[in-house]
């Protein structure tokens, strides 16, 4: 891997790949069964409050996820990440696919916390592995290859979903056995470090420091959970947006709508690095933020296919930046011993998010429909993009009065 003067060795490239290849697995988890939650829906037409716990099947693991996260970062200092990780890539391979197994709503549910103790455990290992392993500008680059490789993964995910739900709502669930080739390779290319194995020392000054700040992980974790609920509303909202569009359930071009989100976050995620360059990081939310809200406000205003397609595509420009910032952040806050634990964290309120999106959203839907929805939401992350302007301008003043008086 290359990107002018960054070079990866073959060590680290297959390392690299490994960790990639890990947190697909969680972009996989949604993205295999969003195209297919109207069909659950029906499936299970006879069950009380079906709408919420159809689109409790695409958020279940969230909560899960957010409860075995910090335990995750618990065991991994007595037992290590790697094997934190590989344990859960064992569970995800035995719990995913068995959704396709279940005979009611209770049953797939339960599969999908299994599913989220997994990724609960696997995802922030994952992050944090790669905190250890790609010191300085190499962490960049993988931070925001990861980021680019999970949406581009969920287009590919969500359009095989799209295509194998013809056959019922259970074909997508047979996707997960892709966590088995993934088995064979961290049991085969990751190895346990020692804290002495990889340089920790960043050419960058704002990526690593022995000293957490307390305020600055409060901060971090707060926007982790705020933005995934409003990064989450088109994953949990746009299949049933685009059903009332069409007036018809088609899964095809529901998961063309969730491409064009992918698509658009990939693109911008495989930029990061050299976007990174040129921007701080309250800058790079402010970025983020803005294109959310345009994103939004023109799906609140849409009145065709075409206009949800742009709108997804444009918010997901912001999606793909957010990311790889938030977790760069993070990352760069502690020390290889406090990583997995700040990661593990940051997971957890991501997770949280996610979780939440529906519970808090879907009573909003149903009182005053989809669209006032998203058009809150664009002038929220308006908001938000304004205050970030504000604190990187307040920080500078700040850094240039401070040189002025030294």
């Amino acid at each position: 891997m290359k990107e002018g003067s960054i070079t990866l060795s073959h060590r680290e490239r297959m390392t690299a790949i490994v960790l990639l290849y890990g947190t697909c697995l969680t972009v996989l988890a949604p993205s295999a069964v969003g195209p297919v939650l109207p069909l659950i829906a029906k499936a299970f037409a006879d069950v009380e409050n079906i709408q919420l716990l159809s689109r409790m099947v695409l958020t279940m693991p969230a909560l899960f996820m957010a409860i075995t996260a910090p335990l995750a970062g618990i065991l991994a200092r007595k037992f290590g990440k790697i094997r934190i990780f590989q344990g859960a890539i064992c569970l995800y391979a035995i719990s995913a696919p068995a959704g396709m197994l279940a005979s009611t709503i209770e049953e797939l549910l339960v599969s999908r916390a299994f599913v989220g103790v997994a990724l609960g455990a696997s995802m922030p290992m994952a992050i944090a592995l790669i905190g250890d392993r790609f010191p300085g500008r190499k962490r960049i680059k993988v931070m925001g290859s990861q980021a680019a490789v999970q949406e581009f993964s969920t287009v590919i995910f969500s359009l095989l979903a799209g295509i194998v739900a013809s056959i019922g709502w259970r074909g997508p669930f047979g996707l997960y056995f892709l966590a088995l080739p993934l088995l064979l390779l961290a049991f085969l290319y990751l190895k346990q470090p020692t804290e002495t194995d990889y340089d920790q020392k960043s050419d960058l000054s704002n990526i690593t420091s022995e000293r957490v700040s307390l305020s600055a992980v409060v901060t971090a974790y707060l926007i982790g959970t705020a933005g995934m609920i409003s990064l989450f509303l088109i994953p949990i909202h746009g299949p049933f947006m685009v059903a009332e569009l069409l007036d018809e359930t088609s899964t095809f071009r529901i998961a063309a709508m969730m491409s064009a989100l992918t698509i658009a976050a990939g693109t911008s995620a495989w930029f990061y690095s050299r976007l990174r360059e040129k921007l701080d990081t309250e800058k790079i939310f402010a970025v983020c933020f803005l294109l959310i809200a345009i994103g939004y406000y023109l799906l609140s205003r849409a009145g065709s296919y075409e206009v949800l397609i742009i709108g997804s595509m444009v918010s997901g420009f912001g999606v793909g930046f957010f990311l790889p910032n938030i977790n760069l952040w993070v990352v760069g806050m502690g020390s290889m011993a406090q990583r997995g634990m700040l990661v593990s964290g940051l997971m957890s309120c991501i997770f949280i998010g996610q979780f939440l999106c529906p519970i808090l959203t879907t009573p909003i839907v149903q009182q005053h429909g989809v669209p006032l929805l998203f058009r809150w939401t664009a002038g929220l992350a308006l908001s938000i993009s304004a205050a970030f302007i504000i604190a990187s301008v307040a920080r500078e003043r700040r850094k240039t009065i401070v040189e002025e008086h030294t």
